[in-house]
């Protein structure tokens, strides 16, 4: 669809024409209506039907180009082309009296034999609604809208190259393709091809007509104005709005940047002041900037200058003028609520739903409850009770607004310790309404939420099933139906961003950062929803440099993570201290977060909670101390079973059974890597994997066995194993620790040549990331 820079200008501000006048554009479609319908040109059935679905495409798409629109009648007829030229420079004299005898005139019934036209049929209701307009206009917009017609007759065609030969594609105008917008006035015919388009040869100053090239072409009279510009018509400005608002809600890329949806705002509230939706669109790219006084100031102005709502509600009774208070009230919260400001959308709130009460507005009211139990979430209350009674209220209301209330009480359920069993039945209640409903739109939020949901209880393949199962489904502009979704929604961003931190966690990094490259083509840097990749590439960079043994690398990051991410940035800078040496600024950060979390405070979630005390655990073994490390690691442990954090809790596992290790108990710790091996090898990433092995094998090496050959090959196994893993981690530390066993076991098995193989590898690995320790265990 064509947008609002199609040769469209401003209008003068001198210039006062209604938001319902008619456009120049109407008056030269009324022209070829009336040429269509009457005895001037005569053309057959197959012709008619084409011009008819011509005239659908005027109607629902913005003004064209008089001229552009000769070229395109003219591939039909050129005779009617001919008599719409001059009919409509007949219009140009002094006065207006022409083009008001003409709309005296105007017949709507239709008098060709050719074809049936229904009285309420579109183009007779455009017809009539053209001719009404114009009746209500005064005498100076009756005079203003003369001169505008006749800059419309006299702007000329921007052609589309340099180039004076075009050649004309042989399809009708019936194929989707055809660009009404696209055709230039002046045109040469092909090798071969015959002569169809109008030129300035075809219309003469005597007006005859002539397909001999006459020495004496047509020329434009000279006018005062300096550019050939027309204002934003309603309908045009309408489409813009629409098209604009309804891109950023669902495919950011598509829209246009923000600068230059500006100008085309500042152009259709300059045109049309009274055009207050206009207002809102500037709300909505101004957050999209993260704008906060341009939105605060775009969204005061929508209800300010707005005129009195006449809609209507569900019960079909005319809304009172208050409702423009009560919204206006609701999407201020909102707008603090988005921007973090919890007491400036407590205020707002209130008086939206004092306002709603007294007007028993119930959809407001439900939006206000919404709201609120979201606030009480960020707040650090449970609001459990508020969302339940936000479901109940919204299913007697609007079905989407009860599928928001759903999967909100879904993310509260599962964040506040309540069982998988509980959630999926909520999972399931949400599935029916959007499989009865048709709601692909927010089936692909409850989609991405339930890939959301298997990641965190520890299924990492059912996750990677959910993420792709959104992504497979047909974009919507391939014309699918319900059957698609929208590729620049928040869900696709988020499911984008699972599938790399995945590949990623595997040890497959080059397709992780092609997948998030692919993120920030389809979510630019400008838009609302590149935090969400931009935080999964620096969680990527940071866990790889980490894992390589190179903490310095990701020390420059931390600043940016805490931009986008305060509590994920304050746990990664712990890790950071930690990989340093700095051990007591680490757990000083550690013990931080611990007490934000406990505090409630907004961002540090019960994840945050149990991944800082495992890491003071962690620093304890790491600084000898392992009998201090294991209430640590047990009391992360009960929290995380609390929650179903089940990576969480395996990590806690991992860590118990390195204590009980480092403390002379192989045996306990090797009955336990046991039992945790089978959902750690299933769903755990290429270091959890490597690591148990490492440990396995560990154990196996300091434990006393009758048979220590068996035990000596076990060992090796185990070790051939982790080391593929730690080497797909990229982990050179451990896999330095694992090439020193794997030769002092293959030393004692006699293996000469596997030795020496393995003790190259550790000599390398040794010079990269030397180590000034013995290894802790000894081996029997």
């Amino acid at each position: 669809m064509a947008t609002a820079n199609d040769s469209i200008g401003s209008l003068p501000s001198d210039f006062d024409v209604p938001v319902e006048a008619p456009s120049p554009a109407d008056i030269a479609t009324l022209l070829l209506f009336d040429d269509l319908l009457g005895k001037n040109v005569k053309l057959e059935p197959k012709v008619v039907h084409e011009l008819l679905l011509l005239f659908l495409r005027l109607l629902q798409g913005p003004d064209v180009k008089f001229l552009d629109l000769c070229n395109h009648v003219e591939s039909f007829s050129h005779e009617l082309a001919y008599q719409l030229y001059i009919r409509m420079k007949a219009f140009m004299g002094d006065g207006v009296q022409e083009l008001s005898d003409f709309i005296a005139r105007l017949d709507v019934e239709p008098s060709n034999p050719t074809f049936v036209m229904s009285s309420n049929s579109i183009l007779v209701m455009f017809v009539r609604r053209t001719v009404l307009a114009y009746n209500k206009l005064s005498f100076s917009q009756t005079q203003q809208f003369h001169i505008l017609l006749q800059k419309y007759f006299h702007a000329k065609s921007e052609p589309e190259d340099q180039s004076h030969t075009v050649k004309r594609h042989n399809t009708s105008p019936t194929n989707n393709e055809t660009d009404l917008t696209g055709c230039s006035f002046n045109r040469v015919p092909a090798d071969g091809e015959e002569t169809p388009w109008i030129t300035s040869d075809d219309f003469q100053e005597d007006g005859r007509h002539s397909n001999v090239p006459n020495t004496k072409p047509i020329t434009l009279p000279d006018k005062p104005w300096r550019t050939p510009t027309m204002p934003l018509s309603k309908r045009q400005a309408e489409i813009f709005l629409y098209e604009q608002a309804s891109l950023l809600s669902w495919n950011e890329e598509a829209a246009e940047i923000p600068v230059v949806m500006q100008a085309h705002v500042s152009d259709i509230l300059e045109s049309n002041p009274d055009f207050t939706r206009a207002r809102y669109l500037t709300y909505l790219n101004s957050m999209r900037v993260r704008d906060v006084f341009s939105a605060t100031h775009a969204l005061r102005h929508y209800f300010d200058r707005r005129p009195p709502l006449i809609a209507e509600d569900a019960a079909g009774e005319a809304l009172d003028d208050g409702s423009s208070l009560r919204y206006a009230a609701l999407s201020q919260a909102a707008l603090h609520c988005q921007l973090g400001h919890l007491e400036e959308t407590q205020l707002a709130l209130q008086e939206a739903i004092q306002k709603a009460q007294e007007a028993a507005d119930h959809v407001c009211l439900q939006h206000c409850l919404s709201w609120l139990a979201q606030l009480e979430q960020l707040k650090g209350s449970r609001g459990q009770a508020l969302l339940q009674h936000s479901v109940r209220k919204a299913s007697s209301q609007k079905p989407k607004t009860t599928s928001l209330s759903l999967q909100a009480l879904l993310r509260h359920l599962a964040t506040t310790g309540y069982s998988p069993s509980t959630v999926f039945e909520a999972v399931t209640m949400l599935n029916t309404l959007h499989a009865k409903l048709l709601l692909s739109d927010l089936y692909a939020l409850a989609t991405v939420q339930r890939a959301a949901l298997w990641r965190m209880y520890g299924k990492s393949r059912l996750a990677v099933q959910q993420s792709q199962l959104l992504l497979f489904f047909p974009p919507r502009d391939e014309g699918f139906g319900e059957s698609s979704v929208e590729l620049g929604t928040e869900s696709v961003c988020v499911a984008l961003c699972h599938l790399a931190e995945m590949h990623a966690a595997q040890g497959r990094c080059m397709a992780a950062m092609e997948i998030l490259e692919y993120a920030r083509q389809r979510f630019p840097p400008h838009s609302q929803y590149s935090k969400l990749w931009m935080r999964s590439r620096l969680k990527i960079l940071m866990t790889k440099a980490l894992a390589e043994g190179k903490p310095h690398e990701a020390e420059p990051l931390v600043t940016r993570m805490c931009a986008l991410d305060t509590a994920e940035g304050m746990y990664r800078k712990g890790l950071v201290l930690k990989a340093l040496g700095q051990r007591q600024a680490a757990a000083a950060i550690f013990h931080r977060n611990v007490a934000a979390c406990e505090r409630a405070q907004p961002g540090f979630g019960p994840e945050i909670h149990i991944k800082s005390q495992l890491a003071l655990a962690e620093l304890q073994v790491q600084a000898g101390s392992a009998c201090q490390a294991i209430p640590l690691f047990m009391a992360g442990l009960s929290r995380a079973r609390a929650g179903y954090f089940q990576n969480l809790a395996l990590r806690a596992l991992v860590g118990l059974a390195h204590a009980q290790l480092l403390l002379g108990l192989p045996e306990e710790s090797g009955r336990l890597l046991a039992a945790i091996a089978d959902p750690i090898l299933a769903h755990g990433s290429a270091w959890q994997c490597g690591r148990l092995l490492l440990l396995l094998a560990q154990g196996q090496l300091a434990a006393h066995a009758q048979d220590r050959i068996q035990a000596l090959q076990h060992a090796l196994s185990n070790l051939n194993q982790a080391q593929r893993w730690l080497l797909a981690a990229n982990c050179g530390p451990a896999t330095r620790d694992a090439a020193y066993l794997q030769a002092r076991i293959c030393h004692q098995l006699g293996l000469v040549s596997q030795r020496n193989q393995h003790a190259l590898v550790f000599k390398r690995l040794q010079t990269e990331f030397p180590t000034h320790s013995t290894p802790p265990l000894t081996m029997h």
